[in-house]
């Protein structure tokens, strides 16, 4: 609960290939995913230190799975339009870690979330 939530994760990761690293992930959160609830807002900043070692593949859009891990801010945000309808919007600015290079990802979504059974 609460009106922003800050929450942070601690990563090790053990890699023959690409080394051994460990990472974090802060983010500072304002509300929750709600997709049921129309008019709800979700919103966060994220700040990102991952060495390759610490994610197989990465479930954020863009880059990230290219890269020989990266760092980086994180932005996101969405909207329940209508119960089970949520647009959201995110943008990253990650730099490699090894090569320093920059990616931006800026990615737009809109889902529609069913069930396949009867409320009752």
């Amino acid at each position: 609960g609460g009106w922003l939530t800050l929450g942070g994760m601690y990563l090790h990761g053990q890699d023959e290939s690409v080394g051994n690293g460990d990472g974090v992930v802060v983010t500072l959160a304002r509300g929750k995913e709600n997709s049921w609830q129309k008019g709800n807002i979700y919103a966060y900043l994220k700040y990102y230190h991952q060495p390759a070692s610490t994610y197989v593949e990465h479930t954020m859009n863009g880059t990230a799975d290219w890269m020989s891990g990266f760092k980086g801010p994180g932005i996101g945000f969405s909207y329940t339009l209508h119960k089970n309808m949520v647009f959201s919007m995110e943008y990253d600015r990650l730099r490699d870690l090894k090569t320093s290079d920059h990616a931006n990802t800026i990615w737009g979504g809109f889902s529609y979330y069913f069930n396949n059974y009867e409320n009752d």
